[in-house]
């Protein structure tokens, strides 16, 4: 609507230069085309005319264009030196210094050497062309400024100068001095606002766009600059939103259009940006079209269109120009169409031009898991765990130990999922795995029950939601039940057992098991000893070790029972240096095991401690519900 309105009123009023001078602060180099070639058309005799439609066809890369302009200029105007001054550049950019000079001696015999404007001029020259001389161009700045203090127009080309040279600082200054000259220049805080932005200084940076928008809300550079801004600090609606309305308010062409289709991307309307890549590829044929249409094909699920048009890009792009993410997408791609081993492929070159991706392998590490090829699965999660082993995370370890798992290989499996629970001790997955794992070591012609602590520990970490952890529970209680019954602890298999049934209530297996396990355990009442806790709200569980009382404390991760040897010397007058006792017995509500091994350890959480394992000898269960002891 913003352009139509141009338009129309550029058909329908009277033009002048200065209207033509702000399509050019603007930007709008089109319209400021348009506007100097009707105002020549209206006053062939002002040469300032010529000289800005010469300044929009340089802008505009329309360099023999603009020479013509400024030639015509010269003539329809003779004695203004505005368009001897924009052959001079003209003569610049070709390097021809001698001529360059000739034209500027020229516009300043038609002045006073008091004119300011000669300075602004030249100096716009020497920084504006293909070749730029910024230090010829403060010179001459300098010079004006000897003159006058009060002129913005030469700050601001001063600002231009000291930034092309690489004196951000100064150029902040000058454009700052520039702005209190004349508050109306936004330009001035725009240019500003683009320093702070490469500075990383993104407050400062936005301030400054702030005060040229207050200046002049319709300043099209200061909606494109802030919109970049957002999309350098990751706020890419924003960016969206502000590049819009630049698009409202600044001459459409393929640079912008494109520009935008970057954005709507960013902002996941990737429709929005096939859109416009579609319409700007029947006039521009470059890689980044088809690189920006494939990453857009991909997201929306386009996918053998995403291919053809990525592979179509790496056959058009300079490989100097291939960016990681170039193979990446092409790896998802083909991946997505079923040719995997090129997508790992693509995958590697992609680590390999930036190490900071070694994320993809779990990519390929998901791609091997698809295959049943388990060990270079491993490998490959592996790989992404040793790239930043500080940051692995318990996805990480899991890829790593359930492929390992799978490959047979179990202590690496076993590994990785001890680091899990490390990383989380309250999660029961990691026992799980772990348990699975011991089942696959134990030995199967006299099994140990190398699995039953971990499957303990997932019954005492499920709790916590016995409905999401129901698969794990019961596998947990069937296990713990076979391996129970298979050390005659006929009570607690029992336990486990009806633990087991209640979850899985149309088993017909297990209740079979379960009456000939009753048939073997006589005593089936079952009684409850409800538990103190100590001063650390830790269980306490009366206890005599060779007829001496002992509170052990429970520990649900511990495996059987261990003293400390101060405890153990209670008991045991030569214990100091032992590692295992054997008393003669051990005995817990009643219940007795003869000749068990008690370990002597240094960092227990009390002086004497029994883990669920222990007590299940005694045909004994912890009830992690109620904290209380079921004799069975």
């Amino acid at each position: 609507m913003i352009l139509l309105g141009l338009v129309s009123y550029l058909a329908t009023s009277a033009l002048t230069t200065d209207e033509g001078i702000k399509a050019i602060d603007y930007e709008n180099f089109a319209t400021a085309k348009r506007i100097f070639s009707q105002l020549i058309t209206q006053t062939p005799t002002d040469g300032r005319n010529y000289y800005y439609l010469g300044q929009a066809h340089n802008a505009l890369g329309q360099f023999d264009s603009a020479r013509i302009a400024y030639a015509a200029g010269a003539l329809a105007e003779p004695k203004s030196i505005y368009n001897h001054i924009g052959l001079g550049r003209t003569y610049l950019d070709q390097k021809n210094a001698k001529k360059a000079k000739e034209s500027f001696d020229l516009a300043q015999s038609l002045t006073s050497q008091k004119d300011i404007l000669q300075y602004i001029l030249m100096a716009d020259a020497y920084s504006s062309g293909l070749h730029p001389n910024y230090q010829e161009s403060i010179n001459l700045l300098n010079k004006a400024i000897s003159y006058t203090n009060k002129n913005a127009d030469v700050y601001w080309q001063l600002g231009l100068a000291f930034e092309g040279s690489g004196k951000g600082g100064d150029a902040v200054s000058a454009y700052e001095r520039a702005a209190e000259l004349n508050p109306a220049m936004a330009k001035a805080n725009t240019r500003a606002g683009m320093i702070w932005r490469l500075a990383r200084n993104y407050n400062q940076s936005l301030t400054s766009f702030q005060k040229a928008l207050d200046s002049d809300k319709n300043f099209p550079p200061a909606y494109r600059e802030m919109a970049e801004l957002y999309f350098y600090t990751g706020q890419f609606d924003k960016a969206k939103e502000t590049y819009q309305r630049y698009l409202d308010l600044a001459d459409k062409d393929d640079y912008t259009q494109f520009r935008y289709a970057q954005y709507l991307f960013l902002t996941k309307d990737y429709n929005g940006s096939l859109a416009i890549l579609d319409e700007l590829r029947t006039r521009i044929d470059v890689p980044i079209m088809y690189r920006l249409s494939a990453y857009s094909n991909y997201e929306s699920g386009n996918y053998a269109k995403g291919l053809e048009q990525i592979e179509t890009f790496f056959a058009k792009a300079d490989t100097a120009r291939v960016l990681p993410s170039d193979y990446e997408y092409y790896a998802k791609l083909l991946s997505k169409t079923g040719q995997d081993s090129l997508a790992i492929e693509n995958y590697l070159q992609a680590i390999a031009l930036d190490s900071t991706k070694f994320p993809f392998y779990n990519d390929i590490g998901g791609i091997y898991f698809q295959q049943k090829r388990y060990h270079e699965a491993a490998v490959a999660y592996q790989k992404k765990v040793d790239a930043s082993r500080t940051d692995a995370t318990l996805q990480d370890y899991f890829n790593v130990g359930k492929s390992a798992y799978f490959s047979k290989e179990f202590f690496v499996a076993d590994t990785a999922f001890m680091n899990m629970s490390q990383l989380n001790k309250q999660w029961p997955i990691s026992y799980f795995w772990r348990a699975r794992v011991m089942t696959n070591l134990d030995n199967p012609d006299s099994v140990k029950g190398l699995a039953a602590p971990y499957y303990l520990q997932v019954i005492e970490k499920a709790m916590v939601d016995t409905n999401k952890y129901k698969k794990e529970l019961m596998e947990s209680y069937k296990y713990l039940g076979d391996i129970n019954a298979l050390n005659e602890n006929y009570g607690v298999a029992m336990y486990y057992y009806n633990k087991y049934m209640l979850l899985d209530p149309a088993n017909l297996e297990v209740p079979k098991t379960l009456e000939s396990v009753k048939a073997l355990y006589k005593n089936n009442s079952v009684s409850v000893t409800t538990l103190l806790k100590d001063e650390n709200g830790l269980y306490l569980i009366p206890a005599n070790i060779n007829n001496a009382p002992v509170n052990f404390v429970f520990d649900p991760a511990r495996s059987g029972m261990a003293v400390t040897e101060q405890t153990a010397g209670q008991f045991f007058a030569s214990s100091a240096n032992k590692n295992i006792l054997v008393p003669d017995q051990v005995k817990i509500s009643g219940r007795t095991v003869k000749n068990p091994a008690i370990k002597i350890e240094g960092n227990l959480i009390a002086q004497a401690v029994i883990g669920p394992d222990a007590l299940n000898a005694f045909n004994i269960v912890f009830d992690y519900n109620t904290g209380s002891l079921l004799l069975r």
